[in-house]
């Protein structure tokens, strides 16, 4: 059977469509592109790989494609009989959340913890825009850090997408030397918009006003034009400009 790159059994029928899920995957995380191309063709390479067409449905349906998100959660579901308990679960957590089942946040959560090393769905859970970050529990942030330290283990000590999970949990939490590590770290292995966005709140949370602004400067110089977190990072700009106290037409420039 394949495997992810976590060591997690995959589902699917052919070295292609394996490779079209980890690069859709890996792509998504980074929060500069969708993924979608990659993971259509994961489903087309394997038209019954499940989990393919769950992680197909979320990226739709974050990018504004409710149809074809519904389209493909529903696959997912009619296909789940055939994967493994943990791609089943996984499934699960994605369908709960595309319908906004309010037992998806547990659901996710027990998930993990048989699963620790799942970031398919730990990525649910944590981050800016997590399942925690909206569950209205005031100390999301405090137990978003907690649930990464507890599945820090299960991950390579250079993942980048945990240390910058990390990063921004920390800088939310104020422990900013630490965010500031993680984040750097996670950044020299692999500057995407969503390590990008990490280091902007550690930026702002530490009061490097002037730091924070080269540094997302200098970032759209280098990924603004092909990364959709370009919009997300200018406003990020805007508020150090502003945190400095930049005139409203310094900021409109």
């Amino acid at each position: 059977m394949y495997k992810d790159s976590y060591d997690l059994e995959l589902s699917c029928a052919s070295e292609a469509a394996l490779q079209a899920y980890l690069a859709g995957i890996e792509i998504s995380k980074g929060f500069d592109a969708p993924g979608i191309t990659e993971l259509t063709e994961a489903t087309t390479q394997d038209e019954e790989f499940a989990l393919a067409h769950a992680a197909l449905a979320r990226q739709f349906q974050i990018h504004g494609f409710a149809s074809e998100a519904k389209e493909h959660s529903a696959k997912s579901i009619a296909l789940k009989a055939n994967a493994t308990p943990r791609e089943q679960s996984a499934i699960d957590v994605a369908a709960a959340a595309a319908s906004f089942n309010p037992a998806v946040l547990g659901m996710a959560r027990r998930h993990v913890d048989d699963y620790p090393q799942d970031l398919f769905v730990l990525s649910y859970i944590v981050g800016p825009f997590g399942l925690l970050a909206f569950s209205g529990e005031h100390d999301w942030r405090e137990q978003s850090m907690a649930l990464l330290q507890e599945t820090k283990t299960a991950y390579p000590d250079d993942d980048w997408w945990h240390l910058t999970a990390r990063s921004y949990a920390g800088a939310e939490i104020g422990d900013l030397k630490q965010a500031r590590d993680d984040g750097e770290r996670a950044w020299s292995l692999r500057e995407t918009g969503n390590c990008a966005h990490s280091l902007a709140h550690v930026h702002f949370e530490a009061g490097v006003l002037d730091e924070g602004a080269a540094f997302i400067n200098d970032w759209d110089a280098v990924h603004g034009d092909t990364s959709d977190m370009r919009h997300h990072l200018l406003w990020h700009l805007v508020l150090l400009g502003r945190e400095g106290g930049a005139s409203p037409e310094k900021l409109m420039q």
